[in-house]
């Protein structure tokens, strides 16, 4: 079993595994609504560009309106990475997942069922259900193979993967636990997965886990359903994309919408509902302030900079629709999601965003956040090795254990210029530098040559 890696290291709290406090508030019947969108970087969000009055996501702003938007979130650059460490709490280099699942990996690629989950960790007490795009193992390109039931789900309906081999959001395949269903599905992919949300919430008891992976904005670019969307498309995808980007992304906000409009008001009031983005806009389509060199893929805040709104009754009426500057990222849903619950404490990357949803103004708990991405999946060696790590100013970004990268995010937020370049570095430059390299090597230590040994052991998670 791939398990918890104890690790102890004075000096560096931001970066140690942290375990959820016991709940301060946790209801008998809490509900929880994980929406991940795909692809979907800030600056598509009204809100979070300052702007959602006219913007295409009004839901999404109304959402942040109603709950704390979080200014300073990380994923991974990729999106099988992004979703197993918000199922597990735990960074790609424990579990393996570094990069995008895919059927020709050597290596499985995917979520090791004997990772601690979610929805294993609230089994005893929630139903729980997943929805639409899974890409959590790349066995799952074989028919009948039901990996999201083994990471815990008690239901899941929708696609292995992205959509894929011709497959499109009106005409694609689906698999509901572990059987994929004779024919096409013609149901708009991102109207469907809402659908089957709603129909099992309406058939199963409070309190619930409920998460969405939608499949939107991710390719094929295409023109959804006009009844969606009031973008005007002069012609086709090739030709339009940021047009066709635009309506996907306007006919995603409009089913969360739906989505949220379906809970009965009081259900609602007992649901955290937990909105963000699996990783950046791809480059092609990135619009500014990002800049198309540094997008999806990328370990710049084009890649790993995404929207992450949590909206709880656990925030006070008074400080709902504020934002919260910490550094936070995605691995911290995990405890915070197990702390509203109650659920047993365990050892994880993860902080509970709990303290920032009661209070947005809160200081950060970490001073460093930390992101990755490697190839091949797996213990390593790796051909690729990309990692980054952040303070409340500076940026070091580390490729393939050798070369090193020094950014200041206030003063150069697009990271245009190298502070390790070309000459020497500025004294308070310097000293930053040494700074995140201490913190960075703290939770990875420098190994450039041997093989990661994945960490095992009885009760892991």
């Amino acid at each position: 079993m791939r398990g918890v890696r104890a690790v102890a290291l004075a000096g560096f709290a931001s970066l140690l595994p942290l375990t959820p406090a016991p709940a301060r508030s946790a209801t008998a019947a809490h509900n929880f609504l994980v929406l991940v969108a795909d692809d979907l970087g800030v600056e598509r969000i009204g809100r979070y560009q300052g702007t959602p009055v006219g913007s295409r996501t009004p839901h999404i702003d109304a959402l942040a309106a109603g709950g704390v938007l979080f200014r300073n979130a990380w994923s991974s650059p990729m999106c099988s990475p992004s979703r197993a460490i918000l199922l597990t709490g735990r960074y790609g280099f424990r579990t393996g997942i570094g990069g995008n699942v895919h059927p020709v990996h050597g290596w499985n690629g995917g979520l090791g069922p004997e990772e601690l989950t979610l929805p294993k960790l609230l089994a005893d007490r929630y139903p729980t259900a997943a929805f639409g795009k899974w890409h959590l193992d790349s066995a799952m390109a074989k028919p009948n193979v039901d990996q999201p039931r083994r990471s815990g789900f008690g239901h899941f309906a929708g696609t292995p993967t992205n959509l894929m081999r011709g497959q499109t959001y009106t005409s694609w395949e689906k698999t509901v636990n572990g059987v994929t269903l004779p024919g096409r599905v013609t149901t708009y992919a991102t109207s469907a997965v809402v659908d089957d949300a709603l129909s099992w919430i309406a058939g199963n008891h409070e309190p619930w886990l409920v998460w969405i992976g939608f499949h939107a904005v991710h390719a094929p670019l295409h023109a959804p359903p006009p009844h969606l969307h009031s973008v005007p498309l002069p012609g086709p995808p090739e030709a339009f994309p940021l047009e066709h980007h635009a309506a996907m992304l306007e006919a995603l906000d409009h089913e969360i919408g739906r989505l949220l409009a379906g809970l009965a008001p009081e259900v609602r009031g007992r649901t955290t509902v937990v909105f963000a983005g699996d990783n950046g806009t791809p480059r092609k389509l990135a619009l500014a302030p990002s800049s198309p060199s540094a997008g999806k893929g990328t370990p710049y805040e084009g890649g790993l900079h995404v929207p992450l709104i949590v909206a709880s009754p656990h925030t006070p009426p008074a400080r709902r629709g504020q934002e919260s500057r910490a550094l936070v990222g995605l691995v911290d849903v995990f405890a915070t999601l197990a702390e509203i619950a109650g659920a047993p404490a365990r050892e994880t990357d993860s902080v509970s965003l709990l303290p920032y949803l009661v209070d947005p103004s809160r200081a950060s708990l970490r001073s460093t956040i930390y992101a990755e991405y490697f190839y091949p999946n797996g213990p390593g060696p790796y051909s690729i090795r990309t990692q980054a790590v952040r303070n409340a100013r500076h940026k070091l970004v580390r490729r393939d254990c050798s070369r090193d990268e020094l950014y200041d995010l206030e003063a150069d937020p697009l990271e245009r210029r190298d502070l390790l370049r070309p000459g020497p570095p500025a004294p308070e430059e310097a000293t930053a530098h040494r700074h995140l390299v201490r913190a960075l090597e703290a939770l990875v230590p420098r190994d450039c040559a041997a093989p990661r040994q994945l960490r095992t052991g009885p009760g892991a998670g």
